[in-house]
């Protein structure tokens, strides 16, 4: 059973010396242990927090640090700069009876992927076919977005993309639950305060690396946050996320788009604004942070038209209860502020809320920098056949090398925890 999920990694989601021996998922946050072995940081410290002996090789661990290993995260986003992202229509079955989330803008289903006697369960997202000029633009788009950021920790993983019919779909890695989820479970629909400065934190993270590629996520709330197994964070859904050109910090859009409640002033009344930017995200950001540490949604019970006059008639921001304590609420506000160039970055964001988590009590002592994204490779978005290519890298980029491969013991590690289903808004 081991044999036969290592063997998925390999062929389907990552090569083996990327791939993590305890999760046996693609090491988008490699550590390497006291063992001497590189793991995925989530899979290693849950481990951590409950054995004191390696995983690999069942030695005493001489103590339970663990450090970021560079070369394997250069390795990793290599990988996804160079890989092939074409996924055989034999390879893949999707479940029609089993929806996990619909939208305006097509439907994600749960599938399989399957390769001789080796499965692993996906969420397939497959555009609407009334359309067929609108699903090819969209598909496009969210396609250049999720390999761009590829091998990016705390962004949702893209495992390539096929033809079903005459339905184009993306398959994406299936994660375990939605913020929204977590909140709703929570009386008060808040989170505990470090638990949720801990997912804030990750949240920005993500909002950080999106950036530095030069994207716009333009729908940032908690129904787009996902949780993996380990509880950590991935930003998805970038069905309507936006690649700014080189030299170009603005723009705006053909229509409307996005959630009100988590909307930025620009993105109501972009030409009126200047257009939208990254500093829009900012807004969002503050708007998910407050929901996770206050559980009020901002502008609750509100119609599109009243939050619009809110934010950009009245120059208003969501309200902040007042029981937030005071640094919190300062943070917070600056998110808020009519003037996009005014907010903060989201990676000055999360250091201000680091800063803030510091002075709590029982705070962590250290903390490592998120990161960051090396530059893409040259995409294009080919036309799709039956047989022929997905997303590939121009015919100028460098063949893949051979990233640092940690040595692994023979002894083959625990099988993972199982996947479980994960709704996604779109």
């Amino acid at each position: 059973k081991i044999v036969a999920r290592k063997a998925v990694v390999d062929s389907l989601w990552c090569p083996k010396r990327l791939g993590c021996p305890l999760c046996q998922e693609l090491m988008l946050d490699p550590v390497q242990a006291s063992d001497g072995v590189v793991y995925d940081r989530r899979a290693i410290q849950k481990w951590l927090s409950t054995n004191m002996w390696s995983p690999s090789d069942g030695r005493p661990l001489e103590n339970l640090r663990i450090a970021s290993h560079p070369e394997t995260a250069s390795a990793v986003r290599e990988f996804c700069a160079q890989r092939e992202w074409d996924i055989g229509e034999s390879m893949l079955t999707v479940n029609q009876n089993e929806t996990l989330g619909k939208g305006a803008w097509g439907v994600v289903k749960r599938g399989e992927l399957r390769n001789g006697s080796q499965r692993l369960r996906v969420a397939v997202k497959m555009w609407p076919e009334a359309d067929r000029g609108l699903a090819q633009r969209l598909f496009e788009q969210e396609a250049r977005v999720l390999q761009r950021v590829a091998g990016v920790n705390h962004c949702c993983q893209l495992l390539g993309g096929c033809l079903l019919g005459d339905r184009k779909c993306l398959v994406m890695k299936l994660y375990k639950s939605t913020l929204q989820d977590a909140l709703l479970a929570r009386p008060g629909g808040a989170l505990e305060l470090q638990s949720g400065i801990r997912s804030s934190l990750e949240i920005l993270s993500g909002l950080q690396a999106l950036h530095d590629a030069r994207i716009v996520y333009m729908d940032l709330k908690p129904s787009n946050i996902l949780f993996d197994e380990y509880g950590a964070i991935f930003l998805a859904d970038f069905g309507i996320s936006r690649i700014l050109p080189p030299g170009q910090e603005r723009f705006a859009p053909e229509s409307v788009d996005g959630t009100p409640n988590f909307m930025s002033p620009e993105q109501f009344r972009p030409v009126q604004s200047g257009g939208v930017s990254i500093a829009s995200d900012v807004w969002s950001a503050g708007c998910v942070v407050l929901e996770v540490m206050s559980g009020h949604t901002p502008f609750r019970g509100m119609q599109h038209g009243d939050i619009e006059a809110e934010v950009c008639d009245r120059r208003s921001g969501p309200h902040i209860p007042p029981h937030l304590t005071h640094g919190l609420s300062d943070i917070l506000g600056t998110c808020f502020r009519h003037d996009p160039s005014q907010r903060p970055a989201a990676g000055s964001l999360r250091r201000a809320l680091q800063a803030f988590q510091v002075k709590l009590p029982s705070a962590p002592t250290t903390m490592e920098a998120p990161q960051t994204i090396a530059p893409p490779s040259p995409i294009s978005v080919l036309p799709f056949s039956k047989t022929g290519p997905f997303i590939t890298a121009s015919a100028d980029s460098s063949p893949s090398r051979e990233g640092a491969a940690p040595s692994r013991p023979n002894k083959p590690p625990p099988p993972p925890p199982p996947q479980e289903a994960i709704l996604i808004d779109i």
